[in-house]
């Protein structure tokens, strides 16, 4: 899995990595995730990328689902994709919100950067936001959301 991330891209390979993010083992799903994230950071691939597993991943016990879920999640929502966003917040946002509350700003950057997109923020203003950690703003334009 932790290699399959750097060969020629293809859709092939997306398909493995995708069934390997959803091994039993951890690390292998940390890694497949990863490679996954490094794909996504190139547009065309990340549109090959479902969404579903990975918004599911926001929500584990095991820290390395979440953070690797947030790693590639912060790509594909890049784009503002309104049904994407859509699943999240229906599926993720209590999630989300705890994450974005999280002392580290590394760690709260990813979900920050997700509430503000589903928000509806400008991505600058996000971006400073992500970068400090700091989630104020956007839990605050998150709670003037309906529900």
């Amino acid at each position: 899995a932790h290699l399959a991330g750097y060969v020629r891209q293809s859709k092939r390979q997306i398909d493995a990595l995708m069934d390997a993010s959803r091994d039993p083992n951890s690390t292998v799903r940390n890694n497949a995730t990863r490679a996954l994230g490094v794909l996504a950071a190139t547009p065309a691939f990340a549109r090959q990328i479902p969404a579903a597993p990975f918004i599911d991943m926001l929500n584990s016990p095991i820290w390395s689902d979440r953070n690797k879920g947030l790693m590639l999640l912060t790509s594909l929502t890049r784009e503002r994709d309104p049904e994407l966003l859509a699943r999240i917040r229906a599926r993720a946002l209590d999630s989300l919100i705890e994450m974005a509350q999280w002392q580290n700003p590394g760690h709260a950057g990813g979900p920050i950067l997700i509430l503000g997109r589903i928000a509806g923020m400008d991505e600058t203003e996000l971006g400073g936001l992500s970068s400090k950690g700091d989630g104020g703003p956007v839990l605050a334009a998150i709670g003037k959301l309906p529900r």
